[in-house]
């Protein structure tokens, strides 16, 4: 034993700096081992927690599906919010079914509500909400792989719930009121949902569901912007508004669909730009009868247009690029007897210029009761552009001018 010690002193001598990393091994060895006993010595937290120090509420064991959900207590609320569940099985299980009651402490407890982020992410196909669940909070269930939900006592989707959801096929919610920006952006897969509606949408929706083929809902009261903005919606289309007041449609809402028809009902008073820009499949549009504006490039590069449009006389201009490069409309119809329509330059293709083109309008050259020309005439006058009048015996002189069968101003006088 002597021996060995005086050779370890000389070796160590010998050799201080490969003795010091044998010993820091050793000590760094030692530390990682202390590290992991501590480590499992912490409980498990839940496979999605909505924050830190959500786990210290209330949880409960699903023996059927092997889930652990987790609550907290929200008295503004009245019950429990799911804020995270873990999966206690050794093989995952994909299905969620929350309970309607929790008991704890000798108190039973309404389940009221998903909470934020509470799902976000997580390997679950299947999920079923009772009743008494009312709200889905922001992101609740956002880049999850949730395939089918059942939430018929839903009333509020928050902000981007489902928000790439990209296996998200079926939503069946059918007491659903309002739903917020984002919810359901980019649910490519997202083609059935049950919804009895009056709904409100928020901005981008259902942005990018493009299997999406009609709306959620036989009635949706208001529409955020790019709300249904590349979806599929192969076929028609009818656009309606509140039971009271009126609907303004807002930018690019239906913008870049396979829409082939459309019609409004009298609630639609307001189209907003660009709206239905660049529905390449839109054959045929037919106008809300009380609608009193219609922005720039509304209907710009709808080159399936073929029908005629008939523009009521509540709508007093055509914007710029209303209708640009929507080259299929054989004419506009103005109803601008008693009231005055003005035509912003660009508002049709730019080929209804061309002496060639048979596009044309057709409405009043004078306003009822007086001498004044309409501007609608005066525009296409100044613009070489086909003007077929329904007003032949308004009181002008014969001489005045003439409109030839194909509708073309010839030797017109100036003078009103």
């Amino acid at each position: 034993m002597a021996t060995t010690t005086k050779t370890t002193k000389k070796n160590t001598k010998k050799h201080p700096k490969r003795y010091m990393k044998k010993a820091a091994r050793r000590t760094i060895a030692a530390l990682l081992m202390v590290t992991a006993l501590i480590v499992a010595a912490i409980p498990a937290t839940p496979s999605n927690a909505a924050n830190s120090g959500s786990t210290g509420g209330i949880s409960v064991d699903d023996s059927v599906n092997f889930h652990k959900y987790y609550f907290v207590e929200d008295t503004s609320k009245g019950g429990l919010v799911v804020v995270g569940y873990e999966d206690t099985s050794t093989e995952a299980n994909t299905i969620i079914d929350i309970p309607s009651t929790v008991d704890s402490g000798g108190t039973t407890y309404n389940v009221v509500a998903v909470g934020s982020s509470a799902f976000a992410g997580a390997e679950i196909t299947e999920v079923t909400l009772p009743d008494s669940v009312i709200e889905l909070a922001a992101q609740s269930f956002k880049n999850s792989k949730v395939t089918r939900i059942t939430c018929d006592g839903v009333n509020t989707i928050g902000e981007a719930s489902f928000s790439g959801c990209s296996d998200l096929e079926s939503f069946h919610g059918v007491a659903t009121e309002k739903i917020g920006a984002k919810a359901f952006e980019k649910c490519s897969k997202l083609g059935y949902v049950a919804i009895d509606g009056p709904i409100k949408l928020g901005a981008h929706s259902f942005e990018e569901c493009t299997s999406l083929t009609g709306l959620p809902a036989s009635k949706i009261d208001e529409y955020g912007e790019y709300a249904f903005y590349k979806c599929d919606f192969s076929g028609g289309l009818n656009v309606s508004g509140p039971a009271s007041g009126s609907l303004n449609l807002p930018p690019y809402v239906f913008a870049e669909t396979n829409i082939t028809e459309v019609t409004f009902d009298d609630t639609v008073t307001g189209i907003a730009a660009n709206a239905f820009n660049k529905c390449e499949k839109l054959g045929k549009i037919t106008l809300p009868s009380k609608v009193a504006s219609i922005d720039g490039q509304a209907f710009s590069y709808c080159s399936g247009i073929t029908n005629s449009i008939f523009i009521p006389k509540t709508l007093t201009v055509l914007n710029n690029g209303v209708f640009a490069s929507s080259e299929g409309i054989p004419f506009i119809q103005l109803e601008n007897g008693d009231t005055d329509i003005e035509i912003i330059d660009g508002a049709f293709h730019s080929s209804v210029k061309d002496p060639s083109s048979t596009f044309y309008v057709e409405g009043y050259r004078l306003l009822t009761g007086n001498n004044q020309r309409t501007k609608a005439f005066n525009y296409c006058l100044d613009k070489g552009i086909k003007y077929k009048s329904v007003d032949d015996d308004t009181g002008w002189t014969t001489g005045a001018f003439t409109v030839t069968e194909s509708g073309i101003l010839k030797d017109f006088d100036p003078v009103v």
